[in-house]
């Protein structure tokens, strides 16, 4: 499950999101199966459904790295609010 897991953030970050979002799913699907996974299955819906609703909004960290230009790693909110001081 883990190697899924992994697996999916390299597709979101290389600009594959339909299959990163499909492999969460399918995910879920399996996690379905077992009691002890609902804790997981929780959070990967909720990020399955992050990614669907924002996909036009996600960057393509990979492009941004191979071209040398910075990639954040700070949530967005943090930019804004600082800003509004």
């Amino acid at each position: 499950m883990e190697q899924e897991v992994l697996h999916s953030k390299w597709l979101v970050w290389h600009g594959k999101y339909h299959t990163g979002i499909e492999r969460l799913e399918r995910m879920c699907d399996s996690l379905g199966e077992w009691p002890e996974g609902e804790y997981l299955h929780i959070h990967l819906d909720q990020t399955r459904v992050y990614l669907s609703r924002n996909r036009q909004l996600l960057v393509i960290y990979a492009r941004r790295h191979y071209k040398g230009l910075p990639v954040l790693r700070i949530p967005a909110n943090v930019i804004s609010d600082s800003g509004s001081k």
